[in-house]
């Protein structure tokens, strides 16, 4: 690289470099050198200045990484890369410096030390950006690895543009073997495991971009997670994250490069497969634990089958009172038609009262209840041994659903019991008279946010 050697007038705060760059603050402090923010009195632009003290320098291998990082940064042309301007060095060869663009925000590792907490959409969609990034470097002719991608390294800018910078440890797969570009570069516990043998291929970023991910969700170093034969024990479950796309982070952190994603673009395309497997398997919902309720759903349509309880302990009380009472009242007529038959016309009441308990029993335990909305129409139907009954209307019809507890008073005692109603205009849908009430709950929740989805959709055409 052709050096440009300019005399440093006052390198402190409120100095200029090159006769160009004013000081305006030092943006942060390293082992090795500084960064800065200047103003370029040329083009009234502000800009960072990466600095390196050759005389804080071990050896010459920062040297080599720093000029390396310079020399890419000037063929690079990404707009979540931060351009490249500048690149001279002291008069007395005492620091070297990079002029670049300034990306004014805040890294993803501030924003992590906030305690701020990331939900799998916030991350899947930083996961999308930067992958793009590394689209673009890694179908560069030749290649362009970074080998350092980590939270600090992730800067979005305050109109929401994602960075990845600090390229101090990029590696050109051009790079002859044996050389220095063969060192070890990156963060531990960010670093994928043939870089510390000197290896970077399109596989690497791929691990310090899940090792990032995975801290953006915990809060956790990936350090002090558990590990079998050098792989991160996930949890899916524990990540609060999708089954899909936690096996996709799952593949992302494999210890072998030959085992991740083949490259950026090949992850890339894989996330984007997870919304269409997902849109398939969120078509049946996880219903509560136990339950036997059956639930799926697509963009406009939500479908509910509520079975019978069967034979379930704990819920034959209902059938048995029902049965024993009709047994108690045709015992009773018969003993009256014995007698006189106009006193047995006096059981009538009783058999239509004691029928219909015994109808709504059998129906809670073998019969089963079909919610049908669509874009346009409801349908609700029961149905119990073959015999159906089906009640229908239009979509639009439907106001809530709601849990409503209701009381039965009556001669010697109160009765309660809780409802799921779905509400239309004036009439009232009674849903699973047997569920439970978490069930009830679930339902509700489910259904109001369809239907509140739909009226959105309504509205919005």
């Amino acid at each position: 690289m052709a050096e440009v050697t300019t005399r440093a007038v006052g390198s402190g705060v409120g100095g200029k470099l090159n006769d160009r760059y004013e000081i305006v603050r030092v943006v942060a402090r390293g082992g090795f050198g500084e960064m800065l923010h200047a103003i370029d009195t040329q083009t009234n632009q502000s800009v960072a200045i990466k600095r390196l003290s050759l005389s804080q320098v071990g050896n010459w291998r920062a040297v080599d990484l720093f000029e390396r990082e310079a020399e890419v940064l000037r063929t690079l042309e990404h707009p979540s890369i931060p351009k490249y301007y500048d690149f001279f060095t002291t008069e007395e060869g005492v620091h070297l410096h990079l002029v670049q663009e300034l990306v004014d925000g805040a890294s993803l590792a501030d924003e992590i030390a906030t305690q701020r907490r990331y939900v799998e959409a916030e991350v899947r969609d930083i996961a999308e950006r930067v992958l793009s990034t590394l689209v673009y470097l890694q179908e560069l002719n030749p290649p362009v690895f970074h080998r350092d991608i980590k939270p600090s390294n992730l800067v979005q800018r305050h109109d929401g543009r994602l960075f990845l910078v600090d390229f101090g440890s990029v590696r050109c797969a051009l790079q002859s073997s044996g050389s220095l570009a063969d060192t070890v570069a990156g963060t531990w516990g960010y670093m994928a495991p043939e870089q510390l043998h000197g290896r970077a291929e399109r596989a690497t970023d791929l691990y310090g971009l899940g090792a990032t991910l995975l801290h953006l969700l915990t809060h956790r170093e990936p350090t002090d997670f558990a590990r079998e034969r050098l792989k991160i024990v996930l949890d899916a479950k524990a990540l609060s994250v999708s089954e899909a796309f936690g096996n996709w982070l799952a593949k992302m952190l494999e210890p072998a490069p030959e085992d991740r994603f083949a490259s950026a673009r090949a992850a890339l395309d894989a996330l984007g497969r997870l919304d269409t497997l997902e849109a398939v398997a969120s078509r049946v919902l996880r219903v509560p634990v136990g339950s036997r309720l059956e639930v799926s759903r697509a963009e406009s349509e939500l479908e509910i089958v509520i079975p019978g309880h069967g034979l379930r302990a704990g819920k034959l009380s209902r059938l048995g009172s029902a049965a024993f009472t009709l047994a108690f009242i045709v015992f009773w007529t018969a003993l009256a038609l014995r007698g006189s038959s106009w006193f047995a016309a006096f059981s009538i009441p009783f058999w239509i009262v004691s029928a219909r308990a015994m109808a709504s029993a059998l129906f809670d335990a073998f019969g089963h209840t079909r919610v049908s909305i669509g874009a346009g129409s409801f349908e609700i139907s029961r149905a119990l041994f073959g015999f159906h009954r089906t009640r229908s209307g239009a979509a639009d019809e439907l106001d809530s659903a709601v849990v409503e507890t209701r009381e039965h008073k009556g001669r010697r005692s109160t009765t309660v019991e809780r409802l799921l109603v779905l509400r239309q205009g004036a009439h009232e849908h009674h849903l699973g008279r047997h569920l439970g009430d978490a069930e009830r709950e679930w339902l509700v929740r489910v259904l109001n946010k369809f239907l509140k989805k739909q009226r959105r959709a309504l509205n919005a055409g």
